[in-house]
């Protein structure tokens, strides 16, 4: 067939064939919007691109671009999508024999006669009797006769033939001249000596091998006997008699102070200052009444640590560190895109997130109008926040702090048309809603 053929009878499907033809081909998706669109074979060949490109609210734009390129595909090759069953050829008809010629043919002698004729000069052939009157009945009947032996099914198989029993060989013949070469000895049966054996005959023993030469006997070795080691004498060495000293209390007494100046002196100088001391002059009022003299002060004297004192003003307490960002109700892990699809229009304007941020400490992603806006948290010295806004240069300590500001001030930021836009937070994306 050609393509001009296969694309008519293309045309002349209907929608449910139309149906069919796109399953068939695995574009089931297509099934409801053809039905939307009564879509048959002629009106699918005769769409144009923007057609099915304006039915995207109902399919996506790719769905839309492969229906369109199938579409191609059928108009250039036709035979490769639409199947048309093979019509089979007209089968001849048997030919029915006539009866009325047959009839007509047994009553008429002359043909009856010829036909007799022609059967009594075959060879090998009985003569025939004369043809009866119903003779086309009984032709009719021999054919219906073979018609039904064909119908009757075919007889069992018999089992195979066992298979013929193998040929006999020959017995086998042995040489003469072989048989002479072997020595046998006979052995009566009457003989009862040791070897006589079940056989009659029996070959001859082989020779017994020669015996081998006596093992040569090695010469004894001479054994020397090996020296003495040498003896190791230690040397004793004489100690000379310990000279001890009578002992003295005095000395004793006198390197034993000497040790103790030397620990004190160390200990004072490696000793920090904790508060500046200073020794008061001895006024002379206070001089001793016998020898009038100042008394001297303490030899080694070491300063002594003072404790610290309480002070009357209270200890700064350490600030208590605000909750991570990861912890809030209001913080979502997602991205640019994960963010706006979350902002969908089913919520009021206002409604914000906080997402993690590449260039930024954090984003602040907010509903306004039908459009989502993003702005950057910026984190500065002293680890302050700043919101990235038009006219604005609020510093904030932490992000409970910025939305609460933000939820009675407007945040100024410029849309694509450059107009200024004022967005006001109003609540927080549901926590359900991730």
């Amino acid at each position: 067939m050609s393509r001009s053929s296969f694309l008519n009878t293309f045309e002349k499907y209907n929608v449910e064939q139309f149906i069919e033809f796109l399953k068939n081909n695995g574009l089931a998706e297509y099934e409801t919007i053809s039905i939307k669109k009564n879509l048959d074979g002629q009106t699918f060949l005769n769409l144009a691109e923007f057609e099915i490109k304006n039915w995207r609210p109902q399919i996506s734009a790719y769905q839309a671009h492969k229906f369109w390129s199938f579409l191609n595909q059928l108009r250039e090759s036709p035979e490769s999508f639409v199947f048309v069953a093979p019509t089979k050829p007209p089968v001849p008809t048997k030919p029915i024999p006539n009866k009325d010629h047959l009839q007509k043919l047994s009553e008429n002698p002359s043909f009856l006669n010829s036909l007799r004729a022609a059967v009594q000069n075959r060879s090998g052939i009985k003569k025939v009797d004369d043809v009866p009157s119903n003779w086309a009945q009984n032709e009719e009947v021999k054919q219906q006769t073979s018609i039904n032996i064909s119908v009757v099914p075919k007889q069992v198989p018999l089992p195979p033939r066992p298979p013929a029993k193998k040929p006999q060989l020959p017995p086998i013949e042995y040489d003469e001249d072989e048989s002479q070469d072997e020595e046998s000895v006979y052995v009566s049966p009457d003989d009862h000596s040791d070897n006589n054996f079940s056989a009659f005959t029996q070959k001859s023993l082989p020779e017994r091998p020669p015996t081998p030469p006596p093992v040569a006997q090695s010469a004894p070795r001479k054994t020397t006997p090996l020296p003495d080691p040498p003896k190791l004498v230690e040397e004793v060495h004489q100690e000379k008699p310990i000279q001890r000293q009578p002992f003295r209390l005095g000395d004793h007494y006198s390197k034993q102070r000497q040790r103790e100046r030397e620990i004190t002196k160390t200990t004072v100088e490696n000793l920090a200052p904790t508060r500046r001391t200073t020794l008061k002059d001895v006024s002379p009022a206070r001089r001793s009444e016998k020898g009038g003299t100042i008394p001297r002060p303490p030899l080694n004297l070491v300063r002594a640590e003072v404790p610290d004192l309480p002070s009357d003003s209270p200890e700064p307490q350490p600030e208590e560190q605000p909750a991570p960002m990861e912890q809030e109700s209001y913080y979502r892990y997602t991205d640019r895109k994960g963010a706006e699809s979350l902002l969908s229009e089913e919520f009021a304007d206002g409604t914000y997130i906080i997402r993690p941020s590449r260039a930024y400490h954090a984003t602040l992603s907010v509903r306004q109008g039908d459009k989502v806006y993003h702005i950057g948290v910026k984190k500065i010295e002293g680890n302050l926040l700043e919101i990235a806004s038009v006219g604005l240069e609020l510093k904030f300590k932490t992000l409970n702090e910025m939305i609460a500001y933000f939820r009675h001030r407007p945040i100024t930021v410029k849309n694509r048309y450059n107009e200024f836009v004022e967005i006001y937070l109003h609540k927080t994306l549901p926590e359900d809603r991730t």
